[in-house]
């Protein structure tokens, strides 16, 4: 499946199949894929949860309004920005440069000074959604990733996320975005047409 017929082929499915699982591998091998998006300065700041055990499941589903894709999906990912994304990647993530060829030793500060200074100051409102934006970019891969292998999903923002930050022992450092929900669609379910779309002249403005 190529690019153009993953976007065409996605949609958000509400109705797995529980009799389908993924392996582990399939999990991880879809997250590989979703990790070449691109983020602001190659910082990456997205964090994910794989949910796979149905207890987990369980416990996620009680923190979604009773949503039974929760556990009906095979996998469900919870996709989390790192706001602290300066600290804990930017110095990995430069030597991963270096080791590259794409910044020298001599470079290297420069980078890493430019990362600091566009990207605000720890806890602020700036780097909170520069981990947003990027996160997003990343979720939205996660699908497109889903798809190529032949795989339904569905991003979920139905959740109570004082109650997802506590059952999962999510560190504050993290903002929850989404869930994402994959699996099988079930055979027994129809799925009606592809919802209205709003017009491409309706939304683009071309100066």
């Amino acid at each position: 499946m190529n690019l153009k017929e993953a976007i065409e082929y996605r949609r958000s499915i509400n109705f797995f199949d529980p009799d389908k699982s993924i392996s582990e591998e399939t999990a991880e091998n879809i997250l590989t894929l979703a990790a070449l998006a691109p983020s602001s300065m190659n910082l990456q700041p997205w964090k994910v949860i794989t949910v796979l055990s149905p207890e987990k499941k369980e416990l996620l589903k009680s923190v979604s309004f009773g949503q039974p894709k929760v556990t009906e999906a095979s996998c469900i990912y919870i996709i989390l920005a790192d706001k602290d994304f300066i600290e804990d990647n930017l110095e990995r993530i430069a030597d991963g440069q270096v080791r590259l060829g794409l910044l020298s030793d001599e470079t290297k500060p420069g980078y890493v000074n430019m990362a600091v200074k566009g990207h605000g100051e720890k806890g602020s409102a700036v780097r909170t959604k520069k981990a947003l934006i990027s996160t997003s970019l990343f979720a939205m891969n996660v699908m497109y990733a889903a798809a190529a292998l032949g795989l339904e999903s569905h991003p979920m923002g139905g959740f109570v996320e004082s109650d997802l930050m506590r059952e999962f022992s999510i560190n504050e450092k993290y903002e929850p975005v989404m869930l994402i929900a994959v699996g099988y669609k079930n055979p027994k379910a129809v799925i009606r047409p592809r919802s209205y779309r709003i017009q491409t002249i309706d939304f683009n403005e071309i100066i």
